[in-house]
């Protein structure tokens, strides 16, 4: 056994600074929840009113969009008869996604549902916000699962949230701890942030370029538009079933237990409506020799398009092959191989809306929905020029480059705010005053 590090010591929570305290929450304050609310007392105006779903999102973004209120006269007749929650109190989610917790940052007016969130009056007892954060340590994790356990549907109770024992270290180092992790918490939230921003800009730019609603500089429209079986398009743009644009091949099945085989890069249908997008970037699955052997290898320009999926929506969702080097498709994967189009620029025409709306209509099935070569052959799609689909799919793919760039310094703040919760929660990193400085020691 390891000799344990001067100044810590062994407790029921694992290995804690010396001058930290475990303790149960419900010995430092109290904790309850709210008067119930019956649904006929539910309004579509007033004070808002949360469900454990919408404090979830609250907790995360500050902020919800909520449709749910009751009446003033009500809420003040419980906040005169029971309390309703104050500055500094904590609200923690006890149904659906458990665990997740909002701290009261100011005396707006808002009342919750009973049973579905634990509301502890934590006010100046303890730093609110380093409780919050413990609450996303494996530490409290295991003990919401463990109490949970034997529930056919997983709560998190009152009583659980009593016997949940948390280390604790003296207040100043609580609200050191506390400023520290909200400081990479505000990182996180704002490159979360300006990533949606990026994304809905090129939302946006796709929605006005792959429909020719607007041009870019030297494809400015000559002729005008024209109306078509499907809609109205530029008059230099051509309409061609999606089965003239190339040859279609089918993936080879590539079993679950063989997605980590190996080295060898590969996609999984599921992978083209949940990682990949528009284009293929990196990849998640590698096999190994032995199985490349039984599946499809990809050629730089296919376009690849998830055949099965669990809704209508996710069938037919494709991404374009721009590697290369060697990489495998999996089972229910339909791949396109351009004759001449670009296929960067399909990669993306491909899952534009109107393009997606035909797909979706064509799938077939309930609990899974596929879709054949035949059915996408069929589809009707409008093409600019290939010198516009080439310029169309650059400006494309640059927007794809800058949210790339922001989703990986995002996994780098993750990661750093990850280390700094397994250090700073545990104590293993300690802040000390010294001449009036904080450092870590």
């Amino acid at each position: 056994m390891a000799e344990m590090k001067a100044g810590y010591k062994q407790t029921d929570i694992g290995v804690i600074p010396e001058d930290w305290d475990v303790a149960a929450l419900g010995n430092l304050f109290e904790i309850t929840s709210s008067k119930r609310v019956f649904q006929n007392e539910w309004r579509k105006s007033g004070v808002p009113f949360y469900r454990a779903r919408e404090l979830a999102v609250l907790g995360e973004k500050g902020k919800v969009d909520n449709d749910l209120f009751i009446d003033h006269e009500l809420y003040e007749k419980h906040k005169r008869s029971y309390g309703v929650p104050e500055v500094g109190d904590v609200l923690v989610t006890g149904v659906g996604t458990l665990g997740k917790v909002y701290v009261v940052p100011d005396d707006t007016a808002f009342y919750f549902k009973d049973g579905n969130i634990i509301w502890f009056k934590v006010r100046k007892k303890l730093n609110s916000y380093f409780l919050k954060q413990l609450y996303y340590t494996p530490l409290i994790e295991y003990q919401i699962s463990e109490s949970s356990a034997g529930s056919t549907v997983g709560t998190y109770t009152i009583t659980g949230a009593k016997k949940t024992l948390i280390p604790l270290p003296k207040p100043e180092e609580q609200k050191q701890i506390a400023a520290a992790l909200s400081d990479v918490d505000g990182l996180i939230e704002a490159l979360s942030q300006l990533i949606t921003k990026k994304r809905d800009m090129k939302t946006a730019a796709m929605q006005q370029l792959l429909t020719g609603k607007k041009h870019l500089p030297g494809f400015e429209e000559k002729n005008g538009c024209k109306e078509t079986d499907i809609g109205v398009i530029p008059e230099d743009w051509d309409i061609k079933q999606l089965g003239s644009l190339g040859g279609f091949a089918k993936g080879s099945g590539i079993k679950k237990d063989e997605a980590q085989s190996g080295t060898l890069p590969c996609v999984r249908y599921g992978e083209l409506y949940t990682k990949h997008h528009d284009v293929i970037r990196r990849f998640y699955s590698f096999i190994s020799e032995k199985v490349s052997k039984n599946s499809k290898k990809l050629k730089y320009g296919d376009i690849l398009f998830a055949c099965s999926g669990e809704t209508k929506e996710e069938i037919g969702k494709c991404a374009s092959f721009l590697d290369k080097g060697q990489a495998y498709a999996g089972g229910d994967i339909i791949i396109l191989s351009p004759h001449s189009d670009d296929a960067e620029f399909l990669g993306y025409f491909l899952n534009s809306d109107k393009i997606a709306q035909q797909k979706s209509s064509l799938g077939q099935g309930d609990a899974v929905v596929h879709i054949n070569a035949k059915s996408l052959a069929s589809i009707p799609i409008p093409l600019p020029k290939p010198e516009e689909q080439k310029a169309i799919a650059s400006v494309l793919s640059d927007m794809d480059t800058e949210i790339d760039a922001l989703e990986q310094r995002l996994a780098k703040a993750l990661n750093l705010k990850t280390g700094m919760m397994q250090e700073l929660l545990t104590g293993k990193t300690r802040f000390i005053k010294t001449d009036k400085k904080q450092e870590a020691a």
